[in-house]
């Protein structure tokens, strides 16, 4: 299958490294990631800022086909219909990818196993029994309604299949099985919106996006047709109260205003690319480049215009909104660019939609990583590597707890490896982990998830 990024490299007519891998990759040939990006952390497992989905493993199973109708039919299988009623079902409108929906009522898609990895730490697969290791990048997860709400997207025997699960009882609220076309279609990069799918289409030079909307009880709707998206690379997507925001490198942020849109509206144009964003209730924010040389928080709330909330002549990398706690992280160093720094630090704000006030939290002692940030409450989390590690992963898991400042280095299991955040909840920290040296073939996909929970941190992690 074809990444999001790659499928617009295509798209713009850019013959380049990135562009032949991802071919190479969609045909099966070989797999490739994006070394080069600033924000790729060196051993975590993140493709950086540009990269969507490398699909999880053996997606070469996809019918590589320009499907209509009568493909997709011959894709479904007669394993589709069982003595209970239709286990699968097209999504309308989108035969172009073969998108097929499950009736998770009907579908036993089993559930995990958690074991003990030591006090306050449980470890278990990442992936549902039958289905490959999901991609990191399309990978998200949120606290939601009182639950983990976790999506993944990974191979399965006739396609690649997202599915949003509910931790506390690995429950389906849904699951969507793309059967057809893989060069064409596929799902964008997610970090924090496990409920929304952000499916792509590109044809003819065009690119369109289709969002299926999972409710916490496990409805799906999908948009009414396929959405048309700019001639420019996808970014970051966010969700709020005001729909899905997706934010592209030509510096446009664009809203799906629901299920029910049937076209983007746009929410800002002609400033700067927002790399890294994020959204919750009534409030969105996210960063981009500044006239000082470094990076600006700006921000939106329901019903307003966009305005700058921090502006700062370094780097605010990532952020996180949940509630009224707004949380970023400040780089610094003359490389701070490019992914690598001499310093780097939190930074809170609660934020009801009109002034910020920048409180400074603890260190980070990572010199890079850095590119995703979650928060909960009175915590917040973060991967960060470090140079001049030998002997095993250079990047950690750091935790901080803003009312006291007090903050905390998790060092990766031996042999293991962190990815990226997946989410805190108000009891727990959940990250994915992969081998660490990596295995031939693994990169960019998650094999395993890993819980921490928030009151074994100290026998967990070095306090800083």
């Amino acid at each position: 299958m074809l990444t999001d990024w790659g499928a617009r490299r295509l798209r713009l007519g850019i013959t380049s490294l990135g562009a032949l891998c991802a071919i190479a990759a969609s045909l099966g040939i070989l797999r490739c990631t994006n070394s080069g990006s600033r924000d790729a952390p060196s051993d975590a497992g993140d493709s950086g800022r540009e990269a969507s989905v490398d699909a999880a493993s053996d997606t070469d199973a996809t019918p590589d086909v320009a499907p209509g109708d009568d493909a997709v039919a011959d894709a479904a299988g007669e394993v589709d219909v069982t003595e209970s009623g239709v286990a699968w079902s097209p999504v309308p409108g989108a035969a172009a990818c073969g998108l097929f929906q499950a009736d998770p009522t009907i579908v036993n898609f089993g559930a995990r196993t958690w074991t003990d990895c030591g006090s306050g730490c449980r470890v278990g697969s990442a992936s549902l029994a039958g289905f490959g290791q999901p991609s990191v990048d399309a990978s998200a997860g949120r606290f939601v309604s009182g639950d983990d709400i976790l999506l993944t997207f990974a191979a399965s025997p006739t396609g690649n299949t997202a599915l949003v699960t509910r931790l506390s009882d690995d429950r389906v609220l849904a699951a969507v099985e793309q059967r057809a076309n893989p060069t064409q279609c596929g799902i964008g990069r997610n970090t924090t919106t496990p409920l929304v799918l952000p499916w792509y289409y590109v044809s003819g030079g065009k690119s369109q996006r289709l969002f299926g909307w999972v409710s916490i009880t496990g409805q799906l709707q999908w948009n009414p047709n396929w959405l048309a998206e700019p001639n420019s690379t996808p970014l970051s997507m966010f969700a709020w109260d005001g729909g899905v925001g997706m934010t592209f490198d030509d510096a446009t942020i664009l809203r799906a205003a629901g299920a029910a849109a049937t076209k983007y509206s746009t929410i800002e144009s002609g400033l700067q690319p927002a790399y890294h964003a994020a959204g919750d209730g009534p409030l969105a924010a996210w960063t981009e480049s500044n006239s000082l040389g470094g990076e600006s928080l700006r921000g939106i709330s329901s019903g307003g215009n966009p305005t700058e909330l921090v502006a700062s002549k370094d780097g605010l990398h990532a952020v996180a909104l949940l509630g009224s706690r707004l949380v970023w992280i400040g780089t610094h160093g003359p490389s701070w660019s490019t992914g690598s720094y001499t310093s780097a630090e939190w930074h809170f704000s609660d934020w009801s939609g009109s002034t910020v006030v920048d409180a400074t939290g603890p260190s980070l002692p990572a010199t890079s990583g850095l590119t995703d940030v979650q928060a909960m409450g009175d915590y917040g989390a973060t991967i960060g590597c470090q140079d001049g590690i030998t002997g095993r992963a250079s990047c950690s898991l750091f935790v901080v707890r803003f009312s006291d400042g007090q903050s905390w280095q998790v060092h990766a299991r031996p042999g293991m490896t962190y990815q990226k955040i997946m989410m805190v909840s108000p009891t727990e920290v959940i990250v994915g982990e992969a081998d660490y040296p990596p295995t031939a073939g693994s990169a960019g996909l998650m094999p395993r998830l890993v819980r921490f929970s928030l009151a074994s941190l100290s026998q967990l992690a070095s306090a800083l």
